[in-house]
Parts: structure tokens; sequence; C-alpha cells
């Protein structure tokens, strides 16, 4: 099994920030945080889907640089970009006064950042994030691996500040490819500003590693979301006409960008998504296929369930719970991930019977085999111990491999364990033991049940 290469592994550092007292995750291409309720699985999944969001996306903060802002400025720095814009040769290391500026540019960009980070969550202020009954800040750190750059930002009810440090033993190289033209720009132009924007174009993921690629997360509870996404549209769509008014609770940025994906699912069609992956799924769990139809009127999407050797489909208001649950998942694996983006599915395992959870852990191991990174939160003991098998297949010659396997450094599980000092949870990685699992307290939780029916039993049997 082929061990992952660099920049796979993002490491993630977390101090005072939400219900984590402090966390320190090398996010790697299959993750999996489990624990108990209420201790931050999905708030740090929120975080990772968050950062994902504002780097993958059109990169807003290289115009709030001065340098950018002002492209008719010629300096040393604006030379430098023009002279690395000309060579075509690959590869293109960035000059260290020149990634110095880049960084700058990151840095402005907090304020952005911060915004993308509170709408994820759902809140106004960023001192919501901040743990309560500890400090009066919260401190979230990233780098990717090779570390070309170190992240730092700082929240607190007096402001948000993002601190990029370049490293000095690694310098930044473009990625390869044409240098990009920013929008609006004159394509034969060389000015300074098209030129570093071009230059922070390609920059970026030698920057940020694998957050430059899309993440979609798949919230808990996708299934009820799915049932209720026409009731939601008929709301909005009401409000807007004039209608009465709808006080409907506000949502998290994550819930509504998975609703609008899910809108969209069908038309958006990414070239290189992994549909067989999704036809696994709905062969070896769902019996069935899921298919979506679009009204005449407004091209609004319906969602159904075919089941195997049925003439008629049936709605998703009469499909059980875990056809529910999984479809999201078939329709993303179809039409949007591709290999690269980042996958975060919460509590997998819902509604799945402990036979259904092996297997989707089985499935989930293929997509990570397929190149696309996956996280997931769980409560589920059967996931946990179908990973540490899958992972030990590894071992086993490839002629001899019948299921899907992962190298040990190609997964990564962590503890979320809350403590009362320091308050919040702290979250450290499970090794695999020396029976090949990864040892998380479910247990514990077992062998508690059992001195239960012990003492109980042993009471009964001494009654007179």
């Amino acid at each position: 099994m082929t061990e992952p290469t660099a920049p796979d592994t993002l490491k993630l550092t977390v101090e005072n920030f939400g219900p984590i007292a402090r966390a320190e995750v090398d996010l790697r291409p299959l993750t999996v945080f489990v624990g108990p309720s209420n201790t931050g699985k999905s708030w740090l999944a929120t975080l990772v889907y968050a950062l994902h969001r504002y780097f993958a996306r059109a990169h807003p903060f290289f115009p709030m640089h001065p340098v950018f802002r002002f492209p008719e400025r010629r300096d040393n720095a604006g030379a430098a970009a023009d002279a690395l814009v000309s060579d075509a040769q690959p590869p293109r290391t960035v000059p260290p006064m020149l990634a110095t500026e880049l960084a700058g540019a990151v840095d402005a960009g907090a304020d952005a950042l911060v915004a993308e980070v509170k709408r994820c969550y759902g809140v106004v202020a960023a001192e919501a994030l901040v743990g309560r009954g500890r400090a009066k800040s919260a401190r979230i750190g990233w780098e990717s691996t090779p570390g070309h750059a170190r992240f730092e930002l700082t929240l607190s009810r007096n402001g948000s500040e993002l601190c990029t440090r370049l490293a000095d033993d690694h310098p930044l190289s473009l990625a390869t490819g044409d240098l990009p033209v920013p929008p609006g720009a004159d394509p034969g132009s060389q000015r300074a500003g098209d030129a570093m924007a071009q230059v922070g174009e390609l920059a970026l993921p030698g920057l940020v590693g694998v957050l430059h690629r899309p993440a979609f997360h798949l919230p808990a509870d996708r299934g009820g979301v799915m049932h209720t996404h026409v009731l939601l549209a008929r709301a909005a769509i009401g409000r807007a006409a004039g209608g009465p008014e709808f006080n409907a609770p506000s949502i998290s940025g994550t819930v509504a960008d998975y609703l609008s994906e899910l809108i969209e699912v069908d038309r958006v069609r990414r070239p290189g998504a992994i549909p067989n992956a999704a036809a696994d799924i709905e062969h070896d769990l769902l019996a069935g296929s899921i298919r979506i139809v679009r009204s005449d009127l407004i091209g609004y999407p319906r969602f159904l369930y075919q089941p195997n050797g049925w003439r008629q489909p049936l709605p998703f208001t009469s499909v059980s719970s875990m056809v529910a649950e999984l479809a999201p998942l078939v329709l993303f694996l179809r039409h949007v991930v591709v290999p690269g983006d980042t996958l975060i599915v919460d509590e997998p395992e819902a509604h799945l019977h402990p036979a259904m959870q092996v297997e989707l852990t089985r499935q989930l191991a293929g997509v990570v085999n397929a190149g696309v990174r996956v996280i997931v939160t769980t409560h589920s003991e059967w996931l946990i111990e179908q990973l540490g098998n899958i992972v030990r297949r590894a071992a086993l010659p490839e002629s001899g491999r019948e299921e899907a396997a992962l190298g040990a450094g190609q997964v990564g599980a962590w503890l979320f364990v809350q403590k009362k000092r320091p308050k919040g949870s702290v979250v450290k990685e499970i090794p695999l033991d020396e029976d090949g699992q990864y040892p998380c307290g479910f247990d514990d939780v077992a062998i508690a049940l059992h001195n239960d029916w012990a003492a109980i039993t042993s009471r009964i049997e001494g009654s007179p």
C-alpha cells in the first residue's frame, strides 16, 4: 500500500475555540473524529470546512493588499512578479521578497476570513466562537506538509488578526500550469498588479496546501433536511414574492450551503466525479437507485428512490431513514465531488444497522482510494472496528486483498475527551493498538453494561 505524499497532511491546532480547550490534529486522507456527544467533533469539522470555503474560492484577499489595489505601481516586488510571469519554465520558485508580499496579502484578508468562519457557524460576533469561562481569545493555527507557511488566526472581542509565517527551509513554488489572467485584466498586460495577482493565484496551493481545494459538508440529519427542503423553498419564494412574513429560524452556513448544493446537484456535473462509488453504495446498501426529477415549470428538483425490481419510484416522504441519510452521499459522489476534494460527513452511521455501518465504512475507504479526502464524525463502534480492519488489511500482499485497504499513514483517528481543567474538550490521537484496532472507550461501555447485568442477576438469584 502506497503511503500518502505531501501535501496530503494538514496540521490544525486550536485553543479555547468553542467547546474545545485544546486540539492538535493531523488531517489525513481519512480522518475520524470520535468521542462523547457535545465535545466538539462537528465544531472542529465545521472549522475545516470554513477554511476550505475561504481559500478555495476566488481568493478575495489579493485585491485587499496595496500592491494589488494599485496595479500601476511598479516597485521591486512588481518587477519580481513580472520576471516570474515571463519565466515559462517550471519549476518557478517565488523570490523571498515576493513571497513576503503574498503573505501580507493573505494577512490583509483576516476580516474576510473571519466573516466566512462566522457564516459557517451561524454566529454574528467572533467572540461567540471563543470558549466560555476560559481565555478571552481563541487561537487557530494551520499548516500544510511540507510546510511552506504557518498561519495563526486570533479571535477576540477586540477584533481578529491573521499572521502568516513563511518557512525559511521550504521555498515557495508556483503550481504547474498556465498562469491565469485576473478577471477584467488585459491578457497582454504585464502591469505589476496583474503579474502579482497571477503569481498569487498559482502560489496559493503551495501556501495553504489542500485548503485550496473545495470541500463539501454533509451535516447531521441530512435526511431530515432533504425531507424539508421543499417547505423551506416555498417559504423563501413566498417571502420574496411579498407573501406573509415567515419567521424561520436562522441556519448555519454549512446547512445553507448543503441545501444550495443539493438543489443544484445534478446541474453541476463536475468532470472527474466518481459515479462508480455512488453506484456501489446504491448496489451494496440501498438496493435501489436515487433519481432526480425536475418540474417543467420552475425546474425545482424532486428526489426519488426506486427499489430494485419496482416499476415506480418512491418519493422521499415514503422512504426509510437509511435511504434519506445515504441519498445525499450518493448524489454528491455522482455529480459534485472529485479527487482532491474534501468530503465531510457528520455521523455517516445515522439510521444504519450495524452491518450497514460496517459496509459503509468499507465504501468510504474506497472513496479515499479514489483520491477524495474524507473527514467523518462518529459515535459508531462498528465504524471504528472496521476502520482498524481496513488498515490492517494493508499489510497483506496486494494480490491477497479482496477489499479496500488503507495504509496507517493515510488514516487518523482522534478522540475528543471532556476535561474540567482545562475546561472543555482535549483532542488526542488514538494510536493503533497491538491488535490493530483504535481503542476509543466503547469497550468500557460494554464492560459497564455487563457488570450491571451481573450485579442485577446476583441480586435476583440471592433474593429470598
